[in-house]
């Protein structure tokens, strides 16, 4: 998926989000702050966090949820979905299938 694309489908979720909370969604962009702004509160926080550990495929690291990586739709595709982070995604997926054979 390009960057474009998936800016815009990230895009699209905080609007939608925003706009069933009540929030004043109006003119969103990929830089727009969504905390100061206050498009985006510490309930609804937690559906976008699932949205993106549905998007990268895995749980999100207590290292990763952090503020920087959620100010804006463009930080959330820089820190979650990054085209160049392939290996990084690899990775990842690697320690998640170590950690559930740990499990078992």
């Amino acid at each position: 998926m390009t960057a474009t694309r998936r800016e815009r489908e990230l895009l699209e979720f905080v609007v939608a989000r925003a706009a069933s909370d009540g929030a004043g969604a109006g003119e969103i962009a990929p830089e727009t702050p969504l905390f100061r702004e206050k498009i985006l509160n510490s309930i609804n926080i937690l559906d976008l966090i699932g949205y993106v550990e549905n998007g990268v495929g895995r749980r999100l690291t207590d290292d990763e949820i952090v503020m920087s990586n959620f100010e804006s739709v463009r930080a959330i595709r820089l820190a979650f979905f990054n085209e160049r982070s392939g290996e990084g995604r690899q990775a990842a997926e690697a320690q998640v299938r170590s950690q559930s054979r740990e499990d078992v």
